[in-house]
């Protein structure tokens, strides 16, 4: 906490973090894994606190309370008990996990709430003693909290806060706009003020949030009129077959004094709707010209242009008002595949103006034409159809056309070549003078000479293949110089080999010239090549013994041990002797030495 107050840009940080999370509530989308680590980080950078309470302290036997567990980190971070530590008389079940960012003075805090149901077989009071949770390294304590069961029909019983989620009934179809409500209940003490990120859930379906939508009202429960915060969200399923969905949300209720209460600052509970099963079907298969996935009923389009009047070349803006009640807000333009005598810059649907939001109400999108030729007269049809899901069929919405007048361009003599039509274009071309063609080059430019695409050239081709040649060799070049980093030995053996073939060549010209100093170095300094790579030393630092020691056991204490003292007893004697001595013991050397020179190279392969 303190480190948050020393730290502004730490506590901006989080603010960051805290907006990004309710963004993405809103939006009913998950977290992904780096927000997920950016948040946990902020929460443990928080105070850590665990609070508990009953919603409601006072029930009657077998009405249900629910127990609610808040630990102010990230719901991953949190492990609670498998089984709560509660009397037997009480029954607990693990309902939903709801988490938020809830402002705390100068910094954002994360909280996530744990509801169980809980119910009483008998009368009496209860306690849920005190408890621990671990919070990634850290152990935070539970507090204990008590609920009072009385008997049924008892005054001091309280019905507990619930979440329903209301859909009309019947059966629906991909991509019709359900309208939903979320239904907070109030237990009967107006306690209940308003619903706090709202959101319904379920992975067959789309949801959007119906802005401005929450209100106040009554609904039936258990034969009662009770009151209740409403809330409408739009859902839109995406697969057919039997769907689930649910709702949750944060409940906004009014301060009380119950020591029950949990007194975390901004504290909302956190409630869970029972899932409802809605049938979803397919569209039927005979949709009309120009269905784009509108559903439900509407008015038929009204064309409303700012202008009756437009010159030949110039773009014409055409609204296009859609009313009535369905997916408004996902509406698609229909694409015009047949205008001769029109150039149509395609519309998409990111272009369009939602002018109401939710079911009911209007939509406008925009087409943008040019007028090819003067003297034309109305704008061309528009293909549109629509699914009526009362009627089971699909109901025709074309477009019609206007009355407009196309004048002559004030800046050209020539008209606009029709390109949705071939016979317009090659009568142009036939048409076509130098004067007319304007200030263009009479030859192409020296970078241009030939239109063949760059990648149907064989210069291309064979680029390519040398680009995988060379990435095949530094592939091949990269993973040899990691193995041989990870095995120096090899590298050792390669070096020693090389240096032995050099000493082999001193020694044999040393023995073609009878030069016994020559040889008797040189066979010394081949031993020491052979021998040093089994030692991982450097072959100038070894002497008789560490020669040995490279060699088995059987051969130290055998000729071959022999022959090498008699070998480093000569040489010794050349370097450290005034006399030297006798050649003919080093030459009688000889071939014993040539064929354990045989055999350490054999070893180093």
């Amino acid at each position: 906490m303190n480190c948050l107050r020393q730290s502004p840009i730490l506590t901006a940080g989080i603010f960051l973090l805290a907006g990004a999370s309710f963004a993405q509530q809103n939006s009913n989308a998950p977290l992904d894994a780096t927000m997920t680590q950016l948040l946990r980080q902020a929460a443990a950078e928080s105070e850590l606190v665990a609070d508990a309470g009953f919603d409601p302290a006072v029930v009657a036997v077998g009405e249900p309370s629910l127990y609610r567990v808040i630990v102010t980190a990230a719901p991953e971070a949190v492990d609670l008990p498998e089984k709560i530590p509660a009397p037997d008389e009480l029954q607990l079940q693990k309902e939903g996990v709801g988490s938020s960012f809830v402002s705390k003075g100068p910094t954002s805090q994360y909280r996530t709430t744990f509801n169980y149901r809980v119910t009483a077989r008998t009368a009496g009071t209860f306690t849920i003693e005190s408890f621990g949770a671990n919070v990634g390294a850290w152990r935070v304590g539970v507090p204990p909290r008590t609920l009072k069961v009385v008997a049924a029909g008892s005054p001091e019983a309280r019905r507990p806060s619930s979440l329903r989620l209301e859909v009309p009934a019947g059966d629906f179809f991909v991509g019709q706009a359900i309208r939903a409500q979320i239904v907070a209940l109030d237990p009967g003490d107006s306690s209940v003020l308003g619903l706090v990120e709202p959101k319904a859930l379920g992975n067959a379906f789309i949801f959007d949030r119906v802005s401005g939508s929450q209100r106040r009202d009554l609904r039936e429960d258990n034969g009662r009129s009770v009151s209740a915060m409403v809330e409408e969200v739009i859902a839109i399923p995406i697969r057919e077959g039997r769907q689930a969905f649910s709702a949750q949300a944060f409940v906004e209720l009014r301060p009380t004094s119950d020591s029950q209460t949990i007194k975390l600052r901004g504290y909302r509970p956190f409630l869970e709707a029972a899932p409802v099963n809605i049938v979803v079907r397919h569209l039927p298969g005979d949709a009309l010209p120009g269905f784009t996935g509108l559903i439900g009923q509407f008015q038929p389009p009204s064309p409303r242009p700012a202008s009756r009047e437009v010159h030949a070349g110039d773009p014409f803006d055409l609204p296009i008002v859609i009313q009535g009640t369905g997916n408004l807000g996902r509406v698609i333009p229909p694409p015009i595949t047949n205008a001769p005598g029109w150039r149509v810059v395609p519309t998409s649907s990111h272009d369009n103006q939602s002018l109401t939001a939710g079911l009911d109400g209007s939509n406008v999108f925009h087409y943008t034409l040019i007028p090819l030729h003067p003297g034309m007269t109305a704008t061309p049809r528009i293909p549109f159809s629509y699914f009526d899901p009362q009627q089971n069929s699909y109901v025709d919405f074309t477009i019609p056309s206007i009355p407009i007048l196309v004048l002559r361009s004030a800046g050209a003599g020539t008209t606009v070549p029709d390109t949705n039509t071939t016979s317009v274009i090659h009568n142009a071309s036939a048409r076509r003078t130098p004067e007319g063609l304007g200030n263009l080059a009479r030859r192409p430019a020296h970078f241009a000479a030939s239109l063949v695409p760059m990648q149907q050239r064989p210069a291309f081709w064979w680029s390519q293949l040398l680009l995988a040649i060379g990435l095949a060799g530094w592939y091949g070049w990269s993973r040899r110089r990691r193995f041989l980093a990870a095995h120096p030995e090899v590298v050792r053996m390669a070096r020693a080999r090389r240096e032995l073939r050099w000493q082999d060549r001193r020694r044999h010209r040393a023995a073609a010239e009878r030069d016994a100093v020559a040889y008797a170095r040189a066979a010394v300094a081949s031993l020491r090549v052979a021998c040093a790579p089994h030692l991982s030393a450097r072959p100038e630092a070894l002497v008789c013994d560490d020669v040995l020691r490279a060699l088995p056991p059987e051969e130290q204490n055998g000729e071959t041990g022999k022959l090498l003292r008699q070998l480093f007893l000569f040489a010794d004697e050349l370097a450290f002797k005034d006399k030297s001595p006798h050649p003919e013991t080093l030459w009688s050397l000889q071939p014993a030495l040539e064929t354990l020179m045989a055999e350490l190279r054999r070893r180093l392969c």
